[in-house]
């Protein structure tokens, strides 16, 4: 998914429900989380180090917490380092993921108002834009 590749269409791990958010923006649903990664490859996203560092169960579901190092790219001459840390949820005879968080050098997402409307704004308006202007 980070790679830069998308998300496979033909063996999905991810929910029809599916929930991804980071500081700016929330994607809901299959669809949306698909084009947002699937218009990541813009970026040219290299995985520079990728490790799970956490497991836990909870009554319903098991969370990953997983450190990613990726370097992305805007045009040829910017490249950029981020450190993440991604808390994946899945649950369901499948393990189907319905949750991706993803916390920029680890920093807790503010889920006060307003940040949650305009990170879903965020959202809703790339997944409609990025679907046109990216190829």
């Amino acid at each position: 998914m980070y790679g830069g590749k998308g998300v496979s269409t033909h063996d999905s791990c991810l929910s029809q429900n599916v929930v991804f958010e980071d500081p700016a923006a929330k994607v809901v649903g299959e669809a949306e989380v698909r084009e947002a990664f699937r218009a990541l490859r813009v970026m040219k996203p290299k995985t520079l180090a990728f490790e799970i560092v956490g497991e836990r169960e909870t009554n319903a579901s098991t969370i990953f917490e997983i450190d990613l190092w990726q370097r992305y790219n805007f045009g040829s001459n910017l490249p950029f380092e981020v450190y993440s840390r991604l808390y994946v949820e899945a649950s369901g005879p499948d393990s189907a993921i319905f949750r991706i968080e993803e916390r920029w050098q680890n920093e807790s997402i503010l889920h006060v108002p307003p940040f949650g409307a305009v990170r879903r704004i965020n959202g809703i308006a790339s997944y409609n834009l990025t679907s046109i202007f990216i190829a």
